[in-house]
């Protein structure tokens, strides 16, 4: 016998096409998803507020709308819900209320009113002022992620006006009948012309003066508003090329691309060929589902026109007899449908009808949402589902039908009742059983009922039991159950009941959905559905790490309990990866696929304010790569070179020196300390200034180390560098000896071959005295640097024979030999020119010397000596 649920389920069974709303010959059905009540709790003056009075945003494959007062329009009551937006499910459950003002903690003061009020592809709602303030809300927290301000670009006639959105694609319009094109809000970018990303912005002028409708003559000033527009897709378009088309007032249709402007006149309008007369003024323009159809609403003909997308083909044309719209939508690709303040009327090529959605007198604006299979209606208090009935559902539970999948079923309500009908029907079906269990599983994706939905399932397993593998692989239907075992799970879910169906969650792959899932903190859906579909690791651990850092932003504990419970969760999960071999492709330096990214996580631990935390967490970091730069990001100089160092890579270690170079080179008391903590890294240092043949660092470390008592590296260096300037010296004479020929052989310049020749010399001499003095360090050095880096050795000879071999003059020479002995307070060097009657360097010039060395005395007794006046009295203006 049959239990009373099964009787319940067959009579539905009966029951289901009498629901069906048989339109031209096509059914359709229209299912309640949910009566709902967008008021919050302790907020009763939003339940007096029409769905009129709202800006609504809505989510595609059966997310969530929301709802933010249309402050174009304040209405009476509507109290402090203007600054608040109501995140509802599809089912009507309200998950957030979010705060604007508290959001955006007083930096709303130069808002303007909002022109653009969407959900993203990734369901982040996007909300764009009419002054360019672009901001992207998380659904769940109201957290900002992300804001841009372009108010220098929208303002005056400019101000945005209104916009579209279309998954992460944004077309805004301002005031001046301005287009500007975005083609990724998440990656929104100023121009050289100022504006977000364009391509390239789009003008059209609405002329003055008068314009002959068909109605008579109207005055159309600059401020005439484009009625209505919509964009088409490159792929879509004629072009190729992103398209927007718009209801131009005065020149009827109107397609902009990147390039040009293509116009079709009212007067004219002859599309493919057929000769359609004079449309009139469009106030209403549609683009389906799969953007490969278009409608468009003539106001004056009262009629509708439907195109491919392209307009290279025109398709029918409908009558209306109905006054200007709402707006004017599609369900799906199937039919257009008028929108009214409290009406719906679908429209078919020969007859249309109302769709009956309550008592007209309490809908007060409907919000929609178009779906790639229907259309999600939502009234003042009420949330629709509205979709043509597909043909396996029709074949399996229309009253009339003679399908096999319809005597499927009726084979198994026989054997539930042991009936010996049972066979006798089989054979009837005879070799069409496949398709009739193909056909009942296909229609048993359609439902919302799951109990009705699992009797159907229940029957196409019956079915299956009379057929071969061979002839029915169990696969599809096994894959079918796991896909419908999800959306029930999505539909009835704690977090966030989505009213998605079979054929979006086959559009969208349910691993594009656990990311969105995870903004509502959905975690176990998660974490099943992985399991339930055989997902990769990385899934699981995508949602760990979206636990840890939602805890770290809102929880209230301690950061050291927050800290500990992450950590005790992820190397549980670490362990539990170990065990099922999840890390038998581990890198030692990118880390395995199945860990765990705690950098992300040490990120988001340092953006709340817990420093220490983040240090903790980015030890557990398995990942060099990842782990290096954030050290250093947290200045863990040390921690990241010692790091580095024991992972071997000389590469990594070589950008770790180069960052601490970088801040902290020119810092001689960082360095010495840092190199005396850390002697494990003297060697790498020394290697870095090594390949890079740095001379300056080589000497600065050299320096460094002599502080620090380590001689061995100190020797090290110094040969290394005494090498490199050899080399140095010899690319060098081997250059300018070229150079020399070049000027005496080509250029018969004796006079600059004598320079040369000059340079060569000094850089002969000097690599003399660097092998003699075992050193490198007058190499590069100018000719007087040189002598007075000896001059201060105390090697005044070889000073001396420098200069003479460089034929150097020798007042210049004494110049510099007496600027360094007062450098080096060596006065009595200087005080012997006092005892000669005529000496070869100036009196004058002694005396500066002295002067600036505050040797006043000495000074005057030179100036003393100096014959002429005037110099003589300006020096003495000096002492003075």
């Amino acid at each position: 016998m049959l239990s009373s649920d099964k009787k319940k389920l067959f009579a539905q069974i009966d029951e289901v096409s009498y629901d069906w709303i048989n339109f031209e010959n096509v059914k359709y059905s229209k299912t309640k998803l949910a009566d709902y009540s967008y008021q919050p709790k302790g907020l009763s003056s939003f339940l007096k507020l029409k769905m009129n009075c709202f800006m609504v945003a809505t989510a595609q494959n059966g997310g969530p709308f929301a709802l933010m007062i249309n402050n174009k329009m304040i209405p009476t009551g509507a109290g402090d819900y203007r600054e608040k937006i109501i995140v509802i499910s599809a089912y009507g459950d309200n998950i957030a209320t979010i705060n604007l003002k508290e959001t955006l903690r007083g930096q709303d003061k130069d808002i303007k009113h909002w022109a653009l009020f969407a959900f993203t592809k990734e369901e982040d709602i996007l909300l764009v002022s009419m002054n360019g303030v672009f901001l992207l809300l998380d659904p769940k927290s109201g957290n900002i992620i992300q804001r841009q301000d372009f108010k220098t670009q929208f303002s005056g006639r400019n101000m945005i006006e209104n916009g579209k959105a279309k998954e992460n694609t944004v077309v805004l319009k301002t005031g001046n009948n301005c287009f500007y094109y975005i083609p990724d809000i998440y990656h929104c970018e100023f121009t050289e012309f100022g504006v977000p990303d364009l391509e390239p912005g789009f003008c059209v002028d609405i002329p003055e003066g008068n314009f002959k409708g068909d109605s008579g003559s109207h005055d159309l000033p600059r401020n005439t508003s484009i009625d209505d527009y919509v964009v088409i897709p490159k792929t879509k378009s004629r072009s190729n090329k992103m398209e927007i088309l718009l209801s131009h007032p005065a020149e009827g249709l109107v397609i902009l691309d990147h390039t040009q402007k293509s116009t079709y006149s009212p007067d004219m309008m002859k599309f493919c060929g057929e000769d359609l007369g004079r449309i009139g003024h469009i106030t209403n323009i549609a683009l389906s589902a799969n953007d490969t159809l278009l409608a468009f609403f003539s106001e004056r003909l009262c009629k509708i026109y439907i195109f491919k997308s392209d307009l290279l083909k025109f398709l029918n044309v409908m009558e209306t007899g109905m006054p200007r719209p709402n707006d004017l939508i599609w369900c799906a690709n199937n039919i257009p449908m008028l929108l009214y303040e409290s009406s719906i009327t679908m429209i078919g090529p020969n007859t249309m009808e109302n769709l009956e959605l309550g008592n007209e007198d309490d809908i007060n604006g409907i919000g929609y949402c178009c779906e790639i299979d229907g259309v999600r209606l939502i009234t003042t208090n009420q949330i629709y589902w509205f979709e043509r009935v597909q043909q396996s559902v029709i074949d399996s539970l229309s009253l009339l039908s003679d399908h096999p999948a319809n005597q499927l079923i009726d084979a198994f309500k026989e054997y539930e009742l042991k009936s010996e009908n049972t066979e006798k029907i089989f054979r009837e079906i005879g070799g069409n059983l496949k398709q009739a269990i193909t056909t009942v599983m296909e229609a048993a994706t359609y439902q919302y009922n799951i109990p009705f939905q699992k009797l159907l399932c229940e029957v196409a397993s019956f079915g299956k039991k009379k057929i071969s593998s061979e002839e029915y692989s169990s696969d599809m239907y096994v894959q079918t159950i796991k896909y419908l075992s999800l959306i029930n799970k999505l539909r009835f879910s704690e977090k966030c009941r989505r009213a998605i169906t079979y054929k979006q969650l086959k559009n969208i792959n349910p691993r594009n959905l656990l990311p969105i899932q995870l903004k509502y903190r959905d975690y176990f859906l998660v974490l099943r559905t992985v399991k339930n579909l055989n997902l990769k690791q990385r899934y699981v651990n995508m949602c760990y790490e979206e636990w840890a850092c939602c805890l770290l932003r809102n929880s209230t504990k301690d950061a050291i309990m927050i800290q500990d419970l992450i950590v005790e969760k992820l190397q549980e999960l670490e362990e539990e990866i170990k065990m099922k071999g999840g890390h038998e492709k581990y890198n030692a330096l990118t880390g395995a696929v199945s860990t765990i990214d705690y950098t992300k996580i040490a990120k988001v631990a340092q953006e709340v304010g817990h420093k220490d935390t983040a240090i903790q967490l980015v030890n557990y970091e398995k990942s060099v790569i990842k782990k290096i730069p954030y050290l250093l990001e947290l200045n863990q100089f040390e921690v990241a070179l010692e790091i580095s160092i024991s992972n071997g890579d000389m590469d990594i270690v070589n950008k770790v020196i180069s960052k601490i170079l970088e801040k902290h080179g020119n810092d001689d008391e960082f360095m010495r300390d840092f190199l005396e903590r850390m002697k494990i890294s003297h060697r790498k240092f020394i290697s870095y200034a090594k390949q890079e043949e740095n001379i300056e660092l080589m000497r600065k470390l050299r320096g460094l180390m002599e502080d620090i008592y380590n001689y061995s590296e100190v020797k090290m260096l110094i040969k290394r560098e005494n090498s490199i300037n050899k080399f140095k010296e010899e690319e060098r004479d081997a250059e300018l000896n070229g150079v020399e020929d070049t000027f005496k052989k080509i250029y018969k310049d004796q006079f600059k071959s004598g320079i040369v020749k000059n340079q060569r010399k000094l850089i002969a001499k000097q690599g003399e005295i660097n092998d003699k003095l075992k050193t490198r360090n007058f190499t590069g050095r100018t000719a007087k640097d040189s002598i007075v880096l000896l001059l201060k050795s105390s090697k005044q000879s070889e000073a001396k024979a420098l200069a003479k071999s460089i034929k150097m003059n020798e007042i210049c020479y004494l110049g510099i030999e007496a600027k360094v002995f007062a450098d080096m307070n060596l006065f009595e060097q200087i005080e012997k020119y006092l005892e000669v009657r005529k000496p070869k360097l100036p009196f004058e010039y002694l005396a500066q010397i002295c002067l600036e060395k505050k040797k006043m005395s000495l000074a005057k007794e030179f100036v003393d000596r100096i014959q002429d006046e005037d110099i003589k009295e300006s020096l003495m203006m000096k002492f003075a």
